[in-house]
């Protein structure tokens, strides 16, 4: 084998017979020197290579981690320079080997098992990013994701290791395989992969039970459950029940974990897979939250809580054990704070499960009553085998699709309260292709996923379609739920790359669709305002949405978000139908030419003689979810360099717009107080309270 032949310019039947000796190779056929060669004299003629040719390269990195690890940094020394046409063919060759080697992964998983270094590196390439970092502009994170389940799959089916004596570390890779995009990547890999059949799945159990307790937590109650919990239906409650019960969920669930599931029917069936000993330590647990309750911090959380503890009262807890803890001081002071308290949900609750703790006994006449699904599964299948395949169903199938013309209208109109330029849009006339025919969110998302060359179509139609699904879906939660954090991330870090006048409009109106329907996801907007490395424009748009989803939650109706109604057979009968306040906001506008200033004056609903539409004010609930953190991230300060004063005279709007919508909130008068501190220090630095954009 003479390198200094390619060196010099081989032709391509020297390369092939060159290739074919290191290919036969017992060891590892690759080392450094070599890679070098090949890498700088053989792969910038990768294209006009013979097909046979192309497969022995690839095969030759799929048995060298060495190879693949300086031409992964190689590469990286090309964009420096800025090399594209070296840079495509890299690229080029780097995604073939990655997804037409599919026992790459499984190669290198077996000669670095024994050193921890080695493991790490095969880590960082694969699940770290770099080897993503390195196709970024030709390969988006879904087609990445695809691939790298196309590794794992071969891993299953051909490593002998992983199904007799599973290593620890792989429950470790597969964390970070999902960490790449949580959403997206668990619908990969558990949808089409280790839920696809029982073989698959044994070797998931294995690699959890093989895994350090952390990623034993972080697969299942952090990933696999929040993707059950969106595939469960009534006709696969049996088969869930038998996945959940082939893991050790007493050693791994929480009281928090428990507390964040949303479905109450999937935390009954985790309840019912708990045994006597978890039980009573998760019952300590949930009485001491009991014992804790304030008005201030919120329903949802003590609802969950007594929620919880009726399902261990009901399924889990003996007589004696009921006994106990209703005798005890921390469930008597628990029953205290909830009697003296302003919510008349929170006195029922409590003296429900007293009444419940005394199998009767106690005396309280009420109706009120705190309902559990009370599933009944099935007898005798414990040891039948899991249908996997109805967990394929994909969430929210239940919907049907109404196609309707001029559905959504053009934002074309004045944003009245963040100043909004008016964009006269062309937009009609696009193709909007398969974008508008996407009707489930995890295919949404993996558009946004898209980026650099794969993305060939332009964002408004994307735009639409994620307010159209977001408005539909509004009666399905779990689902919007699971996907939103990357799709509110995905639309914030959007940039406007085919120059779209009205592309600003749209992405705030995306935002919106999803913050009016889980507004306690504005936790993960305000995280991705403050931690995001976003763009002027970015932050503007997002605090825009911010103020607006405020205003439309609070019951106000700006003629630029847009609202497109569906008449499914899945609404809500009449009498089925959310009580609304029996007081209406009324809005009083003072011009600005800032924002308009809106003060609040209530009017009974009696007055209107039925003639206005009744509105319900659904910000009232989560105020302080959107108040807080931005009036101190405020007096924290705020620097965002050449615009600052531009962008916090913005900021500055869209707190006033929160604050003014927040009233009556509990706690209105911190917020007051809180308020005025923002707008002296605002005085201070010299904002100008009505600054003109």
């Amino acid at each position: 084998m003479n390198l200094e032949t390619l060196k010099q310019g081989a032709h391509t039947t020297q390369i092939h017979e060159t290739l074919i000796q290191l290919d036969t190779c017992r060891d590892e056929p690759v080392d450094l020197e070599i890679s070098m060669v090949l890498i700088k004299f053989v792969l910038p003629v990768y294209p006009s290579l013979p097909e046979k040719t192309k497969v022995i390269l690839r095969r030759l990195v799929s048995k060298s981690f060495t190879f693949l690890a300086h031409l992964v940094t190689f590469s990286a020394t090309l964009y420096e320079h800025d090399e594209l046409r070296e840079i495509r063919i890299y690229q080029e060759f780097l995604e073939g080997v990655i997804s037409l080697e599919p026992g790459c992964l499984n190669f290198y998983l077996k000669t670095s098992a024994d050193r921890s270094v080695d493991r790490s590196s095969v880590k960082a390439f694969f699940f770290g990013s770099k080897i993503f970092n390195s196709l970024a502009s030709r390969v988006d994170i879904a087609k990445y994701l695809e691939y790298l389940r196309i590794q794992w799959k071969f891993i299953l089916e051909n490593n002998e290791i992983v199904k007799i004596n599973t290593p620890g570390f792989l429950g470790e890779w597969l964390v970070s395989t999902i960490l790449l995009s949580p959403a997206l990547a668990a619908d990969i890999l558990f949808g089409e992969l280790f839920l696809l059949k029982e073989s698959y799945f044994s070797s998931l159990q294995k690699i959890v039970s093989a895994s350090s307790p952390l990623d034993q937590r972080r697969l299942i109650c952090k990933f696999l459950v929040p993707y059950i919990q969106v595939h469960l239906t009534v006709d696969n409650l049996n088969d869930v029940r038998k996945i959940l019960r082939r893991f050790n969920l007493n050693k791994i669930m929480s009281p928090s974990v428990l507390l964040e599931i949303q479905s109450l029917s999937l935390r009954e069936i985790i309840i019912s897979l708990l045994n006597n000993r978890s039980s009573t330590k998760l019952a300590s647990a949930l009485i001491n939250k009991f014992e804790d309750f304030a008005d201030d911090d919120g329903d949802d959380v003590d609802t969950k809580t007594c929620e919880l503890l009726v399902l261990l009262i009901v399924h889990n807890l003996s007589k004696t054990q009921k006994e106990g803890i209703s005798h005890s001081e921390q469930f008597l002071n628990g029953v205290t704070k909830h009697l003296t308290s302003n919510q008349r949900e929170a006195r029922e609750r409590a003296m429900f499960i007293a009444k419940l703790l005394s199998d009767g006994e106690l005396k309280y006449e009420s109706d009120f009553k705190i309902r559990i699904p009370n599933l009944k599964f099935e007898s005798n299948s414990e040891n039948e085998a899991i249908n996997f395949q109805s967990l394929r169903s994909s969430p929210g199938s239940n919907i049907r699709t109404v196609a309707r013309n001029n559905e959504i209208v053009e934002v074309s109109d004045h944003v009245q309260t963040l100043s909004l330029d008016r964009d006269d849009s062309d937009d009609d006339d696009e193709e909007e292709g398969h974008v508008m025919r996407i009707v489930f969110l995890k295919d949404l998302m993996k558009e946004y996923e898209q980026s650099g060359e794969s993305r060939k179509s332009p964002l408004i139609p994307l735009l639409k379609q994620t307010v159209k699904l977001m408005r539909q879906k509004m009666d399905f939660p779990l689902e919007v739920g699971y996907y939103a954090q990357a799709i509110m991330s995905s639309i914030t870090c959007l940039n406007n790359e085919f120059d779209e006048s009205p592309f600003e409009q749209w992405r705030i109106n995306a935002l919106v669709s999803i913050l009016v329907i889980l507004p306690e996801k504005v936790t993960d907007a305000i995280t991705i305002l403050f931690n995001s490395e976003l763009s002027l424009q970015q932050r503007m748009s997002l605090l825009s949405a911010l103020g607006l989803s405020a205003r439309e939650l609070r019951g106000f109706d700006d003629p630029t978000i847009v609202k497109p109604k569906f008449d499914f057979p899945t609404s809500r009968l009449p009498w089925d139908s959310q009580n609304y306040d029996s007081a209406k906001p009324v809005e009083i506008q003072e011009s600005s030419a800032l924002m308009r200033e809106t003060k609040m004056v209530w009017k009974s609903k009696k007055l209107d003689g039925g003639q206005e539409k009744e509105t319900q004010n659904r910000f009232k609930k989560h105020a302080n979810l959107f108040f807080y953190p931005l009036a101190h991230g405020w007096l924290n300060g705020i620097d965002v360099g050449t615009y600052n004063q531009l962008f916090k005279s913005h900021y500055l709007t869209t707190l006033r717009i929160v604050y003014s919508c927040a009233n009556p909130a509990h706690d209105f008068e911190v917020m007051t107080q809180l308020m005025d501190q923002v707008i002296s220090s605002a005085i201070e630095e010299g904002i100008p309270l009505d600054y003109s954009q």
